[in-house]
């Protein structure tokens, strides 16, 4: 099942202990710096990938080329993710035969965060921009999560730089989404302490006690992708590089409206996370801190209202018509990380036109 919205809370939650002073800073608070892009010397290079920056109007964005010959596809992360986050099954799709990279969107791992620009018109303009640079006429684009928004403007509003769509855990109406995220008796993650952020390995540790669902998914992409989020302040410690506000204004982007999928004429594959995860999840890192009633209601929260969210999702996205294919996943929301297998088999599947089961 899907569960967006407590990865964004808990990213929401995290940033305050790496990000300092800025977090806790009283009202009005000073303009937002700008800031900038920059290989993050906390991620190593990883033999066979390679990468580079583009400077697109208004921004300079870092993305990673994990080669491969064929047709072009695209990687765009979730809410907090970058490029990083698709450093396995990347490569693991370019084997398949297709020319794969990933683009890591504006304000996020080691592109730069200006102080404008996150609409969806923007960051789909951006993804174009970024095609016209590879000199890339058409390609496909594969979308994990909040990327599915921008999957959907860009394929309605540039539909002839579109082959085929992928949405992994993506295809959802964010505006219906706002309506109940205010309700979600889930506490949060655990508080970072200053131990949490002495070292990449220790906030390392943090993330994998704060996201015990990740445990399935677990692996250098996950940690490559944690850390390209960071920097180390003067004192040494580790802080989060991008300003929270960036965040809220994709996320009130991305909730202005319910997805256009009647305007998209491509070929779409929506694949849906149905396992357990949050659920198993959160009762794991719940139980030693809270009563069991708590614990009952944050799954029956999952179960009830986000569920039916997701099933809603999926009908809307039906509804539209056209090619449209559905799968659902018995996975965690990083399914792509989970199940890597089966998800590339599926994607290159449906890339090259073949048969897929749809539900």
């Amino acid at each position: 099942m899907a569960i967006v919205v407590r990865l964004v809370a808990l990213a929401i939650a995290v940033a305050p202990a790496l990000a300092g002073a800025q977090a806790a800073a009283p009202a009005p608070r000073p303009p937002i710096p700008v800031v900038a892009a920059a290989a993050s010397p906390l991620v190593a290079d990883v033999p066979g990938v390679r990468r580079a920056f583009v400077q697109v109007p208004g921004a300079r964005l870092q993305w990673l080329d994990f080669g491969g010959r064929g047709e072009t596809v695209v990687l765009l992360a979730g809410l907090g993710n970058s490029a990083w986050s698709y450093s396995a099954f990347g490569p693991a799709l370019a084997r398949e035969g297709f020319r794969v990279v990933a683009l890591t969107r504006r304000a996020h791992g080691e592109s730069e965060a200006p102080a404008a620009g996150y609409g969806l018109d923007t960051l789909a303009a951006d993804v174009v921009a970024f095609l016209d640079s590879l000199g890339v006429r058409r390609a496909h684009l594969v979308g994990h999560s909040l990327a599915g928004a921008e999957l959907t403007r860009l394929a309605a509003r540039h539909p002839d730089r579109v082959g085929r769509l992928v949405y992994l855990d993506a295809a959802y109406d964010r505006q219906a989404q706002m309506a109940w995220m205010d309700r979600d008796p889930d506490p949060g993650p655990p508080a970072m302490t200053d131990a949490d952020r002495a070292s990449p390995a220790a906030y390392l540790a943090y993330q994998r006690r704060a996201r015990p669902d990740l445990a399935k998914a677990w692996g250098p992409a996950v940690e490559r992708d944690y850390l390209a989020s960071l920097v180390k302040g003067s004192d040494g410690t580790l802080r989060w590089r991008t300003p929270l506000a960036r965040y809220g204004a994709m996320l009130t982007a991305t909730a202005g409206a319910p997805p256009e999928y009647a305007a998209v004429r491509a070929p779409s594959l929506a694949i849906y996370a149905r396992g357990p995860q949050m659920s198993a999840s959160l009762a794991e890192r719940l139980a030693p801190t809270i009563r069991a009633s708590l614990r009952d209601s944050v799954l029956a929260f999952e179960r009830d209202v986000v569920g039916a969210w997701t099933d809603a999702s999926i009908a809307q996205f039906r509804a539209a018509g056209g090619a449209r294919c559905v799968v659902e996943m018995d996975a965690i929301h990083h399914v792509h990380l989970q199940r890597e297998r089966e998800v590339v088999a599926l994607v290159r599947d449906f890339l090259r036109g073949r048969p897929v089961s749809c539900r």
